[in-house]
């Protein structure tokens, strides 16, 4: 899809994106588990004076961001999707909007202290995907850090049989997400001029014995599988310096 039908699409999806993505029990869980990561990330150097985050949609990588960091930007191609944000996020003085393209992001070499993206590269092959994250690489500054996740090609390699037999039961449509390996994803990040400090897997295909517990205990899980067994996650942030 081209910048038109991206738009178009997510303005269609905007009014339902934050119910369809995280209402459900495991929908709120990943926000969760996404979240400490996030800030686990930026608090091990503090304070952080800015930061882009890019296609940022409904926002999921602004609360993190908005407890460590005085001025955060918003950045996203489609308006109806910074418009929700906007709204879960009205009483944040340190919030900026900008509508604007990720392939040409609307600012100086080296702007930024944190760049981060989330739950966006999986929508592109991985051409595009190292395109980006080269685009997002030149607005972080000298010293700073490139927070961004991919879907992990490793764990579903490993869960290629049971999720194929899940999914035909289910019958779910099919999917068009582009997973990238850890080594991929390093070998981006890297051409970008970064050096990787960091892997960290969010969300686990382990849990899935465990979904009928109640929030509290399997976010506790979540975090030890993390912890543990980042192979099996079916996302991973890479976490990047720039020298």
């Amino acid at each position: 899809m081209g910048n038109a039908e991206f738009r178009d699409f997510y303005t269609k999806e905007a009014g339902s994106y934050e119910a369809v993505r995280y209402g459900s029990h495991y929908g709120r869980l990943f926000r969760a588990i996404h979240e400490e990561a996030v800030d686990r990330i930026l608090a091990r150097e503090t304070p952080w004076k800015s930061a882009a985050d890019v296609a940022s949609g409904t926002g999921q990588l602004l609360a993190p961001l908005l407890r460590r960091v005085e001025h955060v930007v918003a950045n996203d191609l489609t308006p109806a999707m910074l418009k929700v944000s906007r709204e879960r996020f009205a009483a944040k003085p340190n919030l900026a909007f900008c509508v604007c393209d990720a392939q040409r992001l609307p600012y100086a070499d080296g702007a930024f202290e944190i760049v981060g993206s989330a739950r966006f590269l999986h929508l592109f092959g991985n051409d595009a995907q190292a395109a980006f994250v080269a685009e997002m690489a030149r607005i972080v500054a000298s010293g700073g850090l490139l927070v961004v996740d991919f879907y992990s090609l490793d764990a579903r390699r490993i869960f290629r049989l049971p999720i194929a037999v899940y999914r035909a039961l289910l019958r779910k449509r099919a999917e068009n997400d582009h997973r990238v390996s850890e080594n991929e994803a390093r070998a981006m990040v890297e051409a970008a001029g970064l050096v990787v400090k960091d892997v960290i897997g969010v969300g686990n295909f382990l849990l899935a014995p465990f979904a009928w517990l109640p929030h509290a205990p399997l976010l506790r899980i979540a975090r030890f599988l993390s912890r543990r067994c980042g192979v099996l996650s079916e996302q991973f942030i890479v976490v990047a310096t720039k020298p």
